[in-house]
């Protein structure tokens, strides 16, 4: 039997297909990674330290970097308020979603694109 080679992003598309608990797992885990490394990237860029980042929120240095590191547990207003100390926030849409349900996307304004940040926030609004 030949040994065949897979890249990352065959064999995780090959698993997520055959696992659905581990497709939703990745699929949360990369969202909340993205959304650290955005915040560690706009301060990087803006040649911030987590400590003066810190001051412009009104927080300690560990909440940034708990942020950049473990974001699975940010406030959306969090969220809102770092964007808005980089000028890059762009505002909040709700996205319909099937059964009654909407989801919260945060927009974030790139130098040359804008950025969506899905918030794991679904609200049921049926009456």
């Amino acid at each position: 039997m030949a040994n065949k080679t897979l890249d990352l992003d065959d064999y995780i598309s090959q698993r997520k297909e055959k696992d659905s608990e581990f497709a939703k797992n990745f699929d949360t885990g990369y969202e909340e990674f993205k959304i650290g490394m955005m915040i560690k990237e706009m301060r990087l860029e803006s040649g911030m330290t987590q400590e003066q980042l810190a001051e412009k929120l009104e927080t300690k240095k560990s909440v940034i970097s708990r942020m950049e590191n473990h974001s699975e547990d940010i406030r959306l207003s969090t969220l809102q308020k770092v964007a808005s100390v980089f000028g890059k926030y762009g505002g909040l849409r709700m996205m319909p979603m099937a059964q009654d349900k909407v989801q919260l996307v945060l927009m974030v304004k790139g130098d040359n694109r804008e950025e969506y940040i899905t918030v794991e926030c679904i609200a049921n609004i049926a009456e």
